[in-house]
C-alpha cells in the first residue's frame, strides 16, 4: 500500500512538472513572450538611434537659425517663400504635364 502512494505520488509529481514546463515554456507569461520582447526592445533601441540623430540634426539647425542670418534668410526664402521688398518673383509653371 505504501508502495503504491509513493508511486501516485511520483506520476502526480511528474504530471504537475510537466504542465508547469509547458506553462512555463509556451504559457501566456512564458519563454516565448520573453523572446518577443526582447526582439522588441533591439527595435525600439534601433528607433531610438534614428530618434537621437534626428534630435541632434534639429538641434544644429536651431542652432544655425538663431546665430546665422543668411540661413535664416535661406529658410525664409525656401520654406516661407518670403522675398525682399526691392525683389521680382517670376513664376515658372510647367504647361507640359504628362
Amino acid at each position: 500500500m505504501a508502495y503504491q502512494k509513493k508511486r501516485i505520488f511520483r506520476l502526480l509529481f511528474g504530471v504537475e512538472l510537466m504542465i508547469f514546463t509547458i506553462h512555463y515554456l509556451f504559457g501566456a507569461q512564458g519563454i516565448s513572450l520573453l523572446h518577443g520582447l526582447k526582439k522588441d526592445l533591439v527595435q525600439i533601441d534601433q528607433e531610438l538611434v534614428v530618434l537621437q540623430d534626428e534630435i541632434t540634426r534639429l538641434e544644429k539647425q536651431l542652432v544655425s537659425i538663431n546665430n546665422d542670418p543668411f540661413y535664416k534668410e535661406k529658410i525664409a526664402r525656401e520654406q516661407l517663400q518670403m522675398a525682399r521688398k526691392d525683389e521680382l518673383i517670376y513664376m515658372i509653371e510647367d504647361n507640359h504635364a504628362v
